[in-house]
């Protein structure tokens, strides 16, 4: 099944946002800022909005409804 990228950024805008799982945060030793996802030259990759650190792999499971899933099971939506 292929991904856009569109729908690759909004699962790490949940995953970051989602409040049930860890963020994915900056690998420098001075940054524990949360990564955002951007896309460059066509592909999507976790950046630091603090410092020039960028992480090009991203798990799989970021990528997933896991998150999404997680929460809405811990917090389920008003109907």
């Amino acid at each position: 099944m292929h991904v856009t990228n569109a729908e690759k950024l909004a699962h790490i805008k949940t995953w970051q946002e989602s409040g049930v799982v860890h963020p994915l945060t900056c690998g420098a030793d001075t940054c524990r800022q949360n990564l955002v996802g951007r896309e460059v030259d066509g592909t999507i990759v976790l950046a630091c909005p603090d410092c020039s650190y960028v992480q090009e792999y991203i798990p799989d499971v970021v990528l997933s409804d896991y998150a999404k899933d997680l929460r809405d099971a811990l917090f389920p939506p008003e109907e």
